[in-house]
């Protein structure tokens, strides 16, 4: 699965620094850290959930691969069940 925003997904950030995602026509946001930015970011419909996997653990000190695999995985089936990814092939992404 390559994961892709939909069209028209904004982000802004918060004063905390944090980021909320949302697609404004339909009112789904989610607040995100930034690591949770970071996997919105690589859902760019070219990366695999893997490969997102892979590129956090290279930029994340001390992280366990299967727990960032876990994380990757919930945080992209978090945005799908928010309706700001899908799939490469155009369908929700379902982790």
């Amino acid at each position: 699965m390559k994961p892709r925003s939909l069209p028209g997904v904004v982000t802004a950030e918060l004063p905390d620094g944090a980021l909320v995602a949302s697609l404004p026509d339909s009112g789904n946001a989610v607040i995100l850290n930034q690591v949770g930015g970071a996997v919105l970011d690589l859902c760019d419909g070219v990366h695999t959930v893997d490969e997102i996997t892979a590129f956090i653990c290279e930029h994340t000190a001390g992280a366990e691969p299967a727990a960032v695999a876990a994380d990757v995985v919930a945080m992209v089936d978090a945005l799908a069940a928010a309706g700001l990814i899908e799939d490469a092939c155009g369908s929700p992404s379902a982790g």
